[in-house]
C-alpha cells in the first residue's frame, strides 16, 4: 500500500490505476538488495520494525478503521520497546552507533501505513535514503510522531539522514522489509539502479 501510495501520488482506486497504466510507458526503477533478498520500498529497524512486524497481532478492533491499525500498534509497542543498539557503516566509515528509536533505509517515501518518513527519496536516483532517530524518552513519543506526520522529522536534533549507495547494519534485532520480518545480526544493503521495469 505504501509503495502504491508513492507511485500513484496518493490513494487511488485500483481500477483507475489499471486503466491509466494502459496508456503509460514502462520505466526503469531502482531496487534494494538486502543480504540475499530484494525489496522496492522500505526496510526498517527499531520500533518501526516492531510495529510493522506486529501490526496484525490484534485484529477486528471494534469501531477502529483498518487504516488506523499502525497507530494502535505504536501505542501498544512504545511501552515495551527496548531501543535496539545498531552500528551502521558505509564505505568503511561509521555513520551511526548507538540505540535507535527508528531506523529506515528506504527507496520510496512511505512506510507504516502512510508515514512519509523519507520525503526526498526517489526510485530512480541510484541512492538509498536513510533516516535514524536516536533513543528518545517514551513520554515524548507524541512530539516525534507529530514531526513524522508533518514531514519535519529531519529538522530534529536527534535525527540523522543520509543518502548512500550501500551500507551495513549490525544489530541483534529483526528488521522489516516491504512487510516481511527477517532476523539477522548483519544486514548488507546495496542499491541496484534501474534494475526493475515498472
Amino acid at each position: 500500500n505504501d509503495f502504491s501510495r508513492y507511485i500513484n501520488n496518493g490513494v487511488r482506486k485500483p481500477e483507475d490505476v489499471l486503466r491509466d497504466s494502459l496508456q503509460w510507458k514502462a520505466q526503469r526503477i531502482d531496487t534494494v538488495k538486502m543480504n540475499d533478498i530484494y525489496y522496492v520500498n522500505s526496510g526498517c529497524f527499531g520500533i518501526d520494525a516492531a510495529i510493522a512486524n506486529h501490526v496484525h497481532d490484534v485484529v477486528n478492533v471494534p469501531f477502529v478503521p483498518e487504516s488506523k491499525s499502525y497507530i494502535l500498534s505504536i501505542i501498544r509497542n512504545i511501552k515495551t520497546y527496548d531501543f535496539n543498539y545498531v552500528t551502521i557503516k558505509s564505505e568503511n566509515h561509521i555513520l551511526y552507533e548507538g540505540r535507535v528509536t527508528l531506523c529506515a533505509i528506504n527507496n520510496g517515501h512511505y512506510y507504516g501505513g502512510g508515514f512519509e518518513i523519507t520525503p526526498h527519496a526517489s526510485l530512480t536516483d541510484g541512492y538509498l535514503d536513510m533516516v535514524i532517530l536516536e533513543k528518545i524518552h517514551k513520554f515524548n513519543a507524541p512530539y516525534y510522531i507529530h514531526h513524522i506526520l508533518t514531514r519535519t522529522l529531519s529538522q530534529i536534533k536527534k535525527t540523522h539522514t543520509y543518502k548512500v549507495q550501500a551500507c551495513d547494519v549490525y544489530c541483534h534485532c529483526s528488521g522489516n522489509f516491504d512487510g516481511e520480518e527477517i532476523l539477522s545480526d548483519h544486514y548488507h544493503f546495496e542499491i541496484n539502479a534501474g534494475s526493475l521495469s515498472l
